[in-house]
């Protein structure tokens, strides 16, 4: 799954950034796109070597002026309280022609 998280990362990235002015407005939408819950039930359902696994990814931070911060959280549906992977992403306007999205990952997740 965090493979497929990054592939959609990328194509959105591309996607809002490819040749074209970057502002707030490309940040906010790139935003938009990366925040809500996800999961991959058409995948587990398909092909028994994938489990079922939910994503939650939110903004935090939001009075910071240096673009945007999510927290992601990845589960098992049957123990949402144990999470199995959980990073932040700080996405923000590089420059005119540039969209940056950073993934961090924490020392002690348990810990979060």
């Amino acid at each position: 799954m965090k493979k497929g998280i990054f592939v959609i990362v990328f194509v959105l990235l591309t996607g809002v950034a490819f040749g074209q002015q970057k502002s707030a407005k490309d940040l906010g939408l790139l935003k938009q796109f990366m925040t809500g819950s996800f999961d991959n039930a058409e995948q587990a359902g398909s092909d028994s070597s994938f489990s079922l696994l939910k994503m939650q990814v939110r903004h935090v931070w939001a009075k910071r002026k240096d673009g945007y911060w999510l927290y992601a959280e990845q589960a098992n549906p049957a123990d949402l309280n144990k999470p199995v992977f959980q990073h932040m992403f700080h996405i923000y306007v590089q420059d005119d022609s540039t969209l940056i999205c950073q993934e961090f990952e924490f020392k002690e997740p348990s810990l979060y």
